[in-house]
């Protein structure tokens, strides 16, 4: 992959957002410190008779890394040649920022990956220079599979054939390797797996995954929606790279003589990290969210118990905290609906986020300095979004035990379900009239009408 280092921050976001197990190419060029403490599978003997015999076929797995992107891990198909030497793992994970319309392509959803063959011990040297384990499973395939499945992938990686339409979930690295196995194993991969339950959604799995980045980990529970839900099956769930390698532990193919035999010959841990694995699910983080959340409302608490109106520094405080509490909000809010709305990024759609994260208070922050300037018409206009914005929130919560309204956002909603409510409170109490001004205002009314009734009388 050729990019800038100053974008790096930029794909961060990237691979945030689309849940990408993905690899930079450019790390095959790195210089493996640990290059010692990689170790090579047990290669078959020389003397070979039939075409494909002289092939040794892996499945290469690759644990996460530091990188957001590393994330999701990778895998490759890696192929050794012990006739020529040749050694090559082919790797489907590519993506390239100086590709055409690259930032065009990420807004709208129809990212172009790519696949590319690299020397599998220099990908091996760059992958533990970098502290991730890897896993080498030899597979039980025929000399004709072999020299098939080589001569398939050899085809896939010329230029006019390398690019894909990038699916995070659906059509990424991981699921090109499996397909690409299944392809030479005609179906028999997916018919194991296909159908065999798991207790993932692509929502735990992304964010399990991401737990370790926190930043990242909260976006993705913001913007996935309904869709990331569903129930998947061991087939489905393999578009993670390490659920691939414990799924084809179990499968059993056809053998050369007829019978059946496990998919897995062998395995090695080529190099194991010093980095914990993956958590084996999304750690409960409900309580500091909605510590959180509180601490914002009691913030907002203490500078509009007073109201905007009226100046004094809790005034403009709650201007400047309440706006740009509104204004983060609201700008989340644009973003979710304008993926909704305008891209392809399916798995955003249907998000009862937008009960919660909407662009309604963005007109609130435009508001609230015209508010607390005492203009009438801003003060009502405020409230009456602050009151929608809270009560859209609060209803999503109250929703949450109906079938169609159980999107699991319960730290979405700790986190701004306080905040929105308090601000409602605030700005109701800028609107109602002073206490002194109702009691003036019913003692004149009254000596007016007295005045009236002893003048009739008189």
């Amino acid at each position: 992959m050729r990019h800038r280092i100053s974008r790096r921050s930029f794909a961060a976001l990237v691979c945030a957002l689309a849940a990408a197990p993905g690899t930079a190419a450019g790390a095959v060029a790195q210089d493996a410190a640990a290059q010692d403490t990689v170790v090579r599978p047990q290669e078959a003997a020389a003397g070979f008779s039939a075409p494909g015999e002289e092939l040794v076929v892996y499945l290469m797995t690759v644990w996460p890394g530091d990188a957001v992107w590393e994330s999701f891990g990778h895998n490759a198909i890696w192929i050794r040649d012990q006739a020529t030497g040749r050694d090559v793992a082919y790797n489907y994970g590519i993506f390239d920022f100086e590709q055409e319309n690259f930032v065009r392509r990420l807004i709208r959803g129809d990212m172009l990956y790519s696949m590319e063959g690299f020397n599998g011990d220099a990908l091996a040297r760059a992958y533990a220079s970098a502290n991730r384990s890897i896993l080498m499973q030899e597979l039980n395939l025929t000399p004709a599979q072999r020299a098939g499945l080589r001569d398939y992938l050899e085809w896939n990686a010329r230029p006019e054939n390398k690019e894909y339409a990038y699916d995070p979930f659906r059509d990424n690295c991981s699921t090109r390797v499996r397909d690409a196995l299944d392809r030479t194993l005609r179906g028999q991969i997916r018919a194991a797996l296909e159908g065999k339950p798991t207790d993932a959604t692509f929502r735990s799995e992304a964010l399990r995954l991401t737990a370790h980045t926190p930043a990242a980990n909260t976006g993705l529970q913001l913007a996935l929606g309904r869709m990331t839900d569903e129930p998947l099956d061991a087939w489905r769930e393999s578009f993670i790279p390490m659920a691939l390698a414990e799924h084809v532990r179990n499968v059993k193919v056809i053998g050369a003589g007829g019978d059946s035999v496990p998919l897995v010959r062998s395995e090695v841990m080529m190099f194991e990290a010093t980095r914990p694995p993956p958590p084996d699910s999304m750690p409960n983080r409900l309580a500091f969210y909605l510590v959180t959340g509180i601490l914002i409302a009691l913030a907002l608490f203490a500078l509009g118990r007073r109201g905007v109106r009226g100046g004094g520094g809790a005034a403009v405080g709650f201007v400047i905290a309440g706006g740009l509490w509104c204004a983060v909000v609201g700008f989340f809010g644009l973003l979710l609906t304008g993926i909704w709305a305008f891209t392809g990024h399916e798995y955003a759609y249907s998000n009862e986020n937008l009960l919660h994260v909407n662009p309604l208070p963005m007109a609130i922050a435009i508001l609230l300095p015209f508010a607390a300037a005492g203009v009438g018409r801003a003060i009502r206009a405020a409230t009456w979004l602050a009151t929608i914005v809270a009560g859209l929130s609060l209803a999503g919560f109250l929703l949450q035990p109906l079938p169609f309204f159980d999107q699991p956002n319960g730290n979405v909603i700790a986190l701004v379900l306080p905040a929105h409510l308090i601000m409602a409170w605030a700005l109701s109490r800028t609107a109602a009239p002073a206490p002194s001004t109702i009691v003036d205002g019913s003692e004149k009314a009254w000596r007016e009408r007295a005045a009236r009734a002893a003048g009739r009388y008189r």
